[in-house]
This record gives structure tokens, sequence and C-alpha cells, in this order.
């Protein structure tokens, strides 16, 4: 059986305590003849001490059911018909309904009303638990597609310029000129920068990155459309934003170009 966060047994408790208030104002099986503080004692004590039992009871019949290599859901379903017997020799001992009367003479319809409660309150556990986990499961399977996300390179993989690096050089995200030199900037897997340079000019490179794969957005940056993340703006500058940190200017003659791509919006 697994072990279940404090929380959750202070939820079930709320939850216990809640269904013996409502159960205590409407006073089903018989009990509508107590007087209502005795039904709110009788009630709301009585099923936090048969939750208290029923989970003393699954903890032994969660070993039983380890043992015969079965779910562990059976432990749950076969404290239920224990519990309503204790239930039963405990109302005819101590109170309740059933009290001063011989267990022969309790009617089996008392013994189904005790196992249907049981089952109600199996239901309404396990739909919760079973919301909660499919919640919990979302959740994650979110964190891993966002880490993910943020884990892939981005850029234009198997390029023509890709025949001029390096083997296995990663997807291109932008080009800028260094002297007489393109510097071709990449991503690798774990999101961390790479880059090398080539000795040629920055019109050969862009040619060789395909048409309307991305912009040229500065004499000396040529970006990858697919790369942009955002942008910035440093009083009249602006600045695309690129993975790893990196950000390529626009200079002012580009800015429509840049804006008629829908870059700036």
């Amino acid at each position: 059986m697994k072990t279940r966060p404090l929380t959750n047994y202070i939820a079930e408790i709320g939850v216990i305590a809640l269904a013996g208030l409502v159960l205590a104002l409407v006073g089903p099986f018989g009990t509508d003849t107590m007087p209502l503080g005795v039904r709110f004692s009788y009630w709301i004590g009585g099923l936090l001490a048969a939750w208290v039992v029923f989970r003393l009871i699954v903890v032994a019949m969660s070993e039983i059911t380890k043992l015969l290599g079965i779910s562990d859901v059976f432990s749950y379903l076969l404290a239920i018909p224990l519990l309503g017997g204790l239930i039963l020799i405990a109302q005819s001992a101590f109170g309740g309904p059933a009290a001063g009367t011989d267990l022969a003479g309790i009617s089996s319809w008392a013994y189904v009303q005790i196992l249907g409660l049981g089952l109600a309150f199996f239901v309404i556990f396990w739909l919760i638990y079973d919301r909660a986990a499919n919640h919990a499961a979302e959740k994650e399977n979110a964190r891993l597609n966002t880490s993910r996300e943020r884990t892939e390179p981005t850029g234009l993989a198997n390029t023509a310029l890709h025949q001029k690096l390096p083997a296995g050089f990663g997807p291109i995200i932008a080009l800028s000129v260094e002297d007489h030199y393109v510097r071709v900037h990449s991503v690798r897997e774990n999101a961390a920068e790479h880059s090398e340079m080539l000795l040629m000019k920055l019109s050969d490179a862009i040619a060789l990155m395909g048409d309307d794969t991305g912009l040229q957005t500065h004499r000396s940056w040529w970006v990858a459309t697919c790369a942009i993340t955002g942008h910035t703006r440093n009083g009249r500058n602006i600045y695309l934003t690129l993975p790893c940190g990196i950000s390529a200017p626009v200079s002012r003659n580009n800015v429509a170009k840049v804006r008629a791509a829908g870059l700036l919006d």
C-alpha cells in the first residue's frame, strides 16, 4: 500500500466530518428520533471512529493482498464488509439504532445499509484521488513538455551552409559578421550556445541558408525566423531576441521589413 501524505488524511477527515454533519441533519436509518445534539455526536463521532478502524483494517488487508499478488484496491473492498460487521457489534453493545439487540436479531437490511454507506465513501474517495492523480499527471506532462521545448534545439538544420561546418554542427539560428568572417550561431541540445567562424561574405552565407528561412536585420546580421523568441528596445534601437541570450540588432532601414514579417507585434 502506498503511503499517503499527511494532508491526504487530513482531507479525508474533513470529508468524513462533513458527511457526518449532513447525515446528522438528515437523520437516516432510524436516527431521526434522536435529539439533534446526539445525532451530531453519533454520526460525526461514529464515522470518524469507523474511519480510524477502517484505515487500520486496510493496513492489515494490504499485506494480505500483497501476499496474494492482487491489486491493492481489494484491501479496501475487503475492509468494508469487515468494518460493517464490527459496526453492528458496536451498535449492539454500546448504542445506536441496534442498541441492546442481539446480533441474531439485527436484520440483514441494517448490514446492507452499512455496506452501502461504506461503498459510497469508497467511491467518493476513489473519484477524488483519481481526479487528483490525473491532475498531477497533466501537470507533470506539461512540465516535461515545457522542459523539452526549452532543451530541444531551435533553428535551421541540414542547410547548404552546414556542408562548410564541422560534422554534427547544430541548427543555425543566426549569422553575424566579424571582420572578414561570418560567425555562425547555433544552439546545442542542452540549450548552450555554439558558434563557428567561416571566411566568407555574409551574402554568400545567407544564400546557402535557403529561401524564406530568415531575415537580414542589419548589414552585419541575419537571423533564422523560426529562432526568434521576441524583441527588445533600448531607446530607438530594436533587437530581436534569440536563444542563449543572443540579441540581433535591427537597423532603421530594416524595421519596416521586420515589422511586416510580424516580428515586432
